[in-house]
């Protein structure tokens, strides 16, 4: 056939091709592939659940994940379940923790914690022990091995322990200041003076070393050094209750038939003349600016009514 004869019937060919084509429905684009779900993660979720079911399995799934990260969720939970009154769930947790990291530091302790709320005491102080065994350059087992020893009224052991965490090359203030508290149980003020202005040095905007500082100067009779320290200490914190109430025993420790009568007098609201007034501390208030506003004075009455 003539190339002239083939050309159009070739051309009609084509687009009888197109049409047919045009008629036929799209094929449908491929499907998106979902994104892989880190179980990790999901099990990270699942520990923020209000559903106990749901945090016992990812508990289970961390503990069986082998992955070094998974430690600190599993401990911060265990933690809220002690601080909730749970301590068997806080055990099953602690445990998947200790199948991850057996001799890490923080399961040490955590396990020591967890052992002592459950009334395990030499357990508890095999951890702290072991932890602090583990990592003899770090305060943290130290302290708690001293908290233990101090609930335990073993004061010379807390004090040995208190002090090997105060010589630390980067000691916590915290030591220093449990040295202070133990050496003040055993009666050896002027050391546990020393100990608390330590403290004071080591955590300048910490009011606490200067309260108990403030308490050991009324103990020896020096009243002015005491409100003076208690002055600084409310600088720092001018809500902190201790301070305002620590010439409290100094002024209300006389012979019978002679107690001074105490008066709260710092910035009375409605909202604090209750807490102040359940302190047996404290006989009454003086009321400040308060007073100017009948409203507020009139609340101030009321609840101080509802405490008599």
């Amino acid at each position: 056939m003539p190339v002239s004869r083939l050309f159009p019937a070739v051309l009609a060919l084509v687009a009888c091709h197109g049409l047919l084509a045009a008629q036929q429905p799209a094929a449908p684009a491929p499907a998106e592939t979902p994104a892989p779900v880190d179980p990790y993660q999901a099990s990270l979720a699942k520990l923020k659940s209000d559903n106990p079911m749901l945090r016992r399995q990812a508990a289970e799934e961390l503990g069986q994940s082998r992955r070094g990260d998974a430690i600190a969720p599993l401990l911060g939970l265990a933690d809220v379940a002690v601080r909730k009154g749970k301590p068997q769930d806080a055990l099953k947790l602690v445990e998947q923790a200790q199948k991850l990291a057996p001799e890490a530091t923080e399961v040490r302790i955590a396990a020591g914690r967890l052992a002592y709320a459950l009334g395990k005491k030499s357990d508890a102080e095999n951890h702290f022990k072991r932890a602090a065994a583990g990592n003899p350059k770090i305060s943290a087992p130290l302290l708690d091995l001293g908290e233990f020893y101090m609930a335990e009224r073993r004061h010379n052991d807390a004090i040995k322990v208190f002090t090997t965490a105060a010589g630390l090359p980067a000691p916590h203030p915290g030591a220093s200041f449990g040295l202070g508290r133990a050496l003040v149980a055993i009666g050896n003020t002027r050391a546990a003076l020393g100990a608390f202005e330590q403290a004071a040095k080591l955590a300048p905007g910490n009011p606490l070393p200067m309260v108990a500082m403030a308490e050991l100067q009324l103990r020896s009779g020096d009243s002015k050094q005491a409100l003076a320290l208690v002055d600084k200490a409310l600088l720092l914190d001018p809500k902190l209750t201790s301070a305002r109430l620590a010439p409290a025993p100094a002024l209300g420790g006389r012979a019978a038939g002679e107690r001074l009568p105490i008066l709260y007098g710092g910035s009375v609201t409605p909202d604090n003349i209750g807490e102040f007034l359940a302190l047996r501390e404290v006989d009454g208030a003086l009321v400040g600016g308060a007073c100017l506003d009948p409203v507020q004075f009139a609340k101030i009455l009321a609840v101080a009514h509802t405490n008599s």
